[in-house]
């Protein structure tokens, strides 16, 4: 049990007017509350914490140069609790631009040495799974940055335990065995799943079918605000354990840009306008692109931001930007093709000069940029609108433009144009992750058009909405009851004499041996199946034969009755076609028909599954 209160800990840091580089800790965070206090105080006892740690937290959170929040520590403290208790597969879900970051540097740095879990000579590999050289240069200055702790009464810096790794360059021969060997590697972080992973991946395989055999403890922690995947797989028995993140008040999401009506509704909208004039075509802005323009014109400076499809689109809207605003918006096309004016990384920094330092209006034209992890900083106060035009993924909806706009600012007077249904779906998953489990969610999300929860897990329809009937009975009669006890059998469909006669014959070489497909029993409501009507190597009467079960469905054997089918297995038991091993009928007895809904499943193509 921690010796020293935390709390008591925290107000003598803050009544200390000796130390002047103590900050007062609700002024540094301006979210601080007895809750939070005693949610940290509550994993410090279960992790049994010594009392270096505590200090050092109380001197994390009031030193206003580490930069760290309440949320980022109550994270990584129950992470580490997770680790302590020897969980091998853990998933961090956390709100897009909420820290998750600075809750992995703490986590490493900070928490797990203080408690033993990584010793001085040991490190961690931080994996970015979006093959992306700006989001990994974004991972190496944040998480590979040296960082500081007191010893002898004084700050010393140490260089960090993370190394930060491509998903290629992890996986290209000889590592990653060799990485992990000579980094004494004992944690692997995967940031985001979308790439990382899957049938088209190398995670899979280069973790689960080698790492984790030749290393069966070494923990894996998945961070992402959309680990679809792991929770697919945690849904269907793979051991898992998730860890939700704090969602702090101060924070900025998809929840609150819908709560608050700042969000329109993507819908068919096209940025351009063509008509022809006398004779020559005209190609201008929309009115809705109007309306957007007329808003970023409203403001002194900023930025708005739209995603288009293509780079020869990319460079008409640039084109008639320049011909219908003029000076007053300056437009900028950045990604990663040949119709860009610059990178990703250099087209933010020419943005964000122009709009924060020269004080002008940009419009940013995004081709296949601006994805998962990328981070405006201080540019998201100055985002006058965005247009996410990406409509069949709730990942890269929710973590395309509006995901980027995410975060602790006070920017609310902002326009977000996207497929609203899957950012309220988004919404609704991001105020309780475990709504993904719930089918009538599922459907909703099916319903807005997303089919796709993530590149790893899709949404896919088993059957439609269709009239059924379920399978009330089911009797089987061998042709030796039929002949002994004839029409007096308990369950036999009612049947005049010469049809039962009929029945009969079917039993007999001069019928099994000839063609039966035309054959007929004429019995009111009530179809017939015949085993030697149809193919011995394919046969449906042995497939409906062993798909007809009690409460079971009519649809569901091929058959469609609504009161009674008969089956029929006319070949003798010792015949070589004969793949039933039975001879005599089954008849099948049905309720009446009603309306069954449709039924939707997640398909998992992770590692996980």
């Amino acid at each position: 049990m921690t010796n020293t209160n935390f709390t008591q800990n925290l107000n003598a840091m803050n009544n200390n007017s000796s130390n002047n580089s103590m900050m007062n800790f609700n002024q540094l965070s301006g979210q601080t509350d007895t809750s939070t206090l005693e949610t940290i105080e509550y994993y410090f006892n279960e992790l049994d914490a010594p009392q270096e740690l505590v200090e050092t937290v109380v001197l994390l959170l009031t030193n206003p140069f580490a930069g760290l929040f309440p949320n980022q520590i109550v994270n990584a403290l129950e992470i580490a609790l997770s680790m302590k208790r020897k969980h091998t597969n853990i998933a961090f879900l956390a709100p897009m631009q909420s820290g998750k970051t600075g809750t992995i540097y703490v986590l490493v740095n900070y928490i797990l040495p203080a408690l033993g879990l990584l010793k001085a000579d040991e490190n961690v590999i931080f994996v970015t799974s979006m093959r992306d050289k700006d989001l990994y240069a974004q991972n190496e200055n944040e998480l590979q940055k040296p960082y500081h702790i007191i010893e002898n009464g004084q700050w010393t810096q140490k260089s960090s335990k993370i190394y930060v790794r491509k998903i290629d360059v992890f996986f290209t021969p000889p590592n990653p065995g060799q990485l992990v060997r000579h980094g004494n590697i004992k944690l692997i972080i995967r940031d985001e799943d979308q790439y990382g992973c899957g049938e088209d991946g190398t995670f899979d395989v280069g973790f689960f079918q080698e790492l984790r055999a030749a290393l069966p403890t070494m923990p894996l922690l998945a961070i992402s605000a959309t680990p679809f995947d792991v929770l697919d797989a945690s849904q269907k028995g793979y051991n898992v354990s998730i860890i939700e993140g704090v969602r702090p008040d101060g924070y900025f999401g998809i929840s609150e840009m819908i709560d608050n009506n700042l969000v329109d509704d993507f819908d068919n909208f096209d940025p351009l306008y063509e008509y022809v004039d006398q004779g020559k075509t005209v190609i201008t802005l929309s009115y809705d692109m109007h309306e957007y323009m007329t808003h970023l014109l409203s403001f002194e400076n900023g930025v708005g931001i739209i995603r288009v499809n293509k780079g020869e689109t990319a460079g008409i809207l640039k084109r008639v930007v320049k011909n219908c605003m003029g000076a007053s918006v300056f437009p900028v096309i950045i990604g990663s093709n040949g119709h860009s004016d610059y990178s990703i990384a250099d087209g933010i920094n020419q943005v964000r000069n122009h709009v924060m330092n020269e004080n002008r209006r940009v419009l940013l034209i995004v081709v296949n940029a601006l994805t998962a992890g990328k981070d405006l900083k201080q540019l998201k106060s100055h985002v006058r609108f965005v247009i996410e035009s990406r409509c069949k993924q709730v990942a890269n909806v929710a973590q395309g433009l509006p995901g980027r706009i995410c975060g602790y600012h006070g920017n609310r007077n902002i326009k977000v144009m996207a497929n609203i249904e899957i950012l309220k779906r988004y919404a609704e998953f991001e105020k309780d992750y475990e709504v993904f489990f719930d089918k009538k969610w599922q459907s909703r999300v099916f319903d807005s058009g997303a089919h796709q929860m993530s590149s790893q897990v899709s949404i896919r329809k088993v059957s439609s909405e269709s009239t059924v009937r379920d399978i009330l009975s089911v009797h089987d009669f061998s042709v030796h009851q039929l002949n002994t006890l004839g029409q007096n059998l308990a369950n036999l469909p009612t049947m005049s004499t010469e049809t039962f006669s009929k029945l009969m014959s079917l039993f007999s070489p001069l019928k099994y041996e000839s063609n039966t497909k035309g054959f007929r029993l004429n019995i009111n409501n009530t179809s017939v199946r015949i085993y030697t009507s149809y193919n011995h190597m394919d046969n449906r009467v042995q497939k409906m034969w062993g798909k007809s079960l009690v409460n079971g469905q009519f649809d569901d054997t091929g058959l469609h009755s609504n009161d009674t089918s008969i089956l029929i297995s006319n070949l003798p038991v010792n015949h070589p076609n004969n793949k039933l091993g039975f001879t005599g009928i089954r008849v099948i007895k049905g309720g009446k028909a009603y309306t069954r809904a449709r039924v939707l499943n997640t398909f998992n193509n992770s590692m996980y599954n």
